[in-house]
């Protein structure tokens, strides 16, 4: 969180300090960058979720549920607390079944 209001503290900071136009461009880019850094955060944040959900037996759409303020990030918390499916589902097989053959 702290890397992510970075950014966007430098710009305040230096439009309080530059000239407007000078300011304005500065926060342009900078907010910019935090922008690129989020699609390039999010991308891989997807794929985790659904492989998780994947492991529980859960379609990939549950991901939408977290449209639903507090309540819908809570269920999706309980989904990923959740132990996966042992064998094989409708997705695959079990990630740890092959750490369980080793025991």
């Amino acid at each position: 969180m702290l890397i992510t209001l970075a950014p966007w503290m430098l710009g305040t900071l230096l439009s309080s300090s530059l000239t407007s136009g000078v300011a304005y461009v500065a926060r342009v880019v900078l907010l910019g960058g935090v922008t690129i850094v989020h699609l390039i955060i999010f991308i891989p944040y997807l794929a985790i979720v659904v492989r998780r959900l994947h492991d529980s037996g859960k379609s990939g759409f549950w991901i939408l549920i977290t449209f639903f303020p507090y309540v819908g990030g809570l269920i999706l918390l309980l989904f990923f607390l959740q132990d996966s499916d042992s064998g094989w589902n409708a997705y695959g097989p079990d990630p740890k079944s092959a750490f369980r053959q080793r025991a």
